[in-house]
């Protein structure tokens, strides 16, 4: 089963060591069989709370080759640079899908304290000017806590309908994940690959999954990004971020 490391940059104080890190790391890949699927393309921030700067996915063979890499003297030494020069989230999670009832168990017990009403959520926080169709897309949601358990499965009860005929493919949802980096509670996650990145946005705009969000945004806390598949050089990254 795939393993899929995700990063999130929040921010960055000094870019000369976070280009340091790009350049000294890229031997420890070689051998690991690693699919970069978004290396700071451009993106929509849906819902949350940011800051975030740009995003990473990349998928490995299985959790056990990316651990492997991760522990590895060299990209143990090489990461020393994106830790000084940078603030991210990181996780690795399973590829793989949990059935419902057996999603984030210790939820179970959340009651909206009053009843939340499902209501419409505002639009996106941050969108990217300019995107490339030819690139799929990639929806992360990063789950940072839960208030209603009951509204919250009824979102998972409707979503799936919605997605019917999109040609989104479920990668993550809700499977085992570690928390490698980054001060945050996150209790979830959640990636699904969509064809372009106009396609997932009709999606996520369009009437059917508005009238199903609610339940989600009205039931738990959650980041939600849309990030365009495709690699850009270091030189083009997150221009104008740091020092």
């Amino acid at each position: 089963m795939s393993a899929y490391l995700l990063y999130v940059n929040q921010g960055i104080n000094d870019r000369s060591e976070l280009e340091k890190y790009w350049v000294v790391t890229q031997p420890t890949f070689e051998g690991r069989n690693m699919k970069v699927h978004a290396a700071y393309t451009p993106f929509d921030v849906l819902e949350g709370d940011g800051p975030v700067l740009g995003a990473v996915i990349a998928e490995f063979p299985s959790y056990e080759v990316a651990k492997d890499w991760y522990d590895s003297p060299g990209y143990v030494s090489g990461r020393q640079h994106r830790i000084r020069g940078a603030s991210y989230i990181g996780l690795l999670a399973e590829g793989g899908y949990i059935p419902p009832e057996d999603r984030m168990p210790e939820t179970k017990s959340a009651q909206a304290e009053p009843p939340v009403t499902a209501e419409p959520a505002e639009g996106p926080l941050r969108v990217a000017a300019q995107v490339d169709d030819s690139q799929p897309a990639y929806l992360l949601y990063l789950c940072r806590g839960v208030h209603d358990r009951a509204g919250l499965e009824k979102y998972w009860a409707e979503i799936g309908s919605t997605l019917a005929g999109t040609g989104a493919e479920m990668l993550v949802a809700y499977s085992p994940f570690e928390l490698l980096e980054g001060d945050v509670d996150v209790i979830g996650v959640v990636l699904t690959r969509f064809p372009s990145m106009t396609q997932a946005r009709e999606w996520y705009h369009g009437s059917a999954y508005s009238a199903v969000r609610p339940y989600r945004t009205g039931s738990a806390d959650y980041l939600g990004l849309l990030v365009q598949g495709g690699w850009l050089p270091p030189e083009q990254r997150m221009i104008g971020a740091g020092s």
